[in-house]
């Protein structure tokens, strides 16, 4: 073969090379945990609470050992119109980024754009909430007497010990002004789930898959979730998972899919999300 020929396919094969990413799916954003998040305009952004927004994707990375610190210059994310600052990036695609300090309370959209264009859009998945609510203060309330009316006589009521309080974190007990765990759950009651590291796993062999509840009544959840897989070659069995124990569900999960970094995302009914690392299913 002439060298001219060698050199026209090295040149051509460079070419298709620097063209894939064009043929490349777009990064879809699996979940964005939590979804629900309280920042005061007035604490530093480096302090606002993190969000993760995990990606069907992976993005190469930079680890610096002297820093302790892993850098990426091949995924931005914004919330909103605002660019988010990118604190931690997973070899599975998982990004940690902070709130913009210059958002205000409302639903935004976040979007995930890699260097080479290809870029993903989930519409209004984040709420922001004033301080307030996020502190889960809640006021008991005060009655009022009226003057000249005899209140009768204060009566103190036993408690009782911390031994007898029950079992569940909240000891079954439910305080005045809140709900108590068997109140409904409602929007913004739950702003997440956490899953559990998950190890490699075999094709159509069962796993245990642990489920943890977040948010402001995280221990009163009691119902199921959704469970999806992010490979499209393969399925997950069951497609719910639950009931739910104090917030809490450990169920065996079967994956009929094959290939590294899948991951298994929950949804609840108000569409609240938690999506797993990336593990490798052989």
């Amino acid at each position: 073969m002439s060298l001219g020929r060698v050199t026209a396919l090295l040149v051509a094969a460079l070419l298709c090379a620097c063209d894939s990413s064009t043929s490349l799916p777009a990064p879809d954003i699996l979940s964005v945990t939590p979804n629900q998040v309280a920042v005061p305009r007035e604490v530093p952004v480096e302090l606002r609470s993190p969000v993760r927004v995990s990606l069907n994707a992976v993005i190469p990375v930079r680890v610096d050992y002297g820093d302790e610190q892993v850098r990426t210059d091949a995924a931005r994310v914004w919330i909103g119109s605002e660019e988010a600052l990118v604190q931690w990036v997973e070899q599975d695609g998982t990004l940690t980024v902070v709130v913009p300090e210059a958002l205000d309370t409302g639903s935004y959209d976040v979007r995930v754009a890699l260097s080479d264009g290809r870029e993903s859009t989930r519409s209004s998945v984040l709420r922001l909430i004033p301080w307030d609510d996020g502190r889960q203060v809640t006021d008991a309330g005060t009655v009022e007497i009226p003057e000249g009316e005899d209140a009768g006589p204060v009566v103190l009521l036993d408690g009782g010990s911390l031994e007898d309080g029950g079992t569940s974190p909240d000891a079954g007990v439910k305080t005045p002004g809140e709900p108590g765990p068997d109140d409904p759950i409602l929007p913004g009651d739950i702003t997440g789930f956490e899953l559990d590291t998950l190890g490699d796993q075999a094709r159509g062999v069962p796993f245990l898959v642990t489920v943890r509840a977040m948010g402001p009544r995280a221990a009163h959840f009691q119902d199921g979730v959704e469970l999806t897989v992010n490979k499209l070659n393969g399925g997950v069995s069951p497609l719910k998972l639950g009931p739910f124990d104090f917030g809490l569900c450990v169920q065996l999960v079967t994956v009929d899919a094959h290939g590294a970094n899948v991951k298994l995302t929950v949804t609840d009914a108000y569409g609240a999300q938690g999506t797993s690392n990336g593990f490798k299913v052989q």
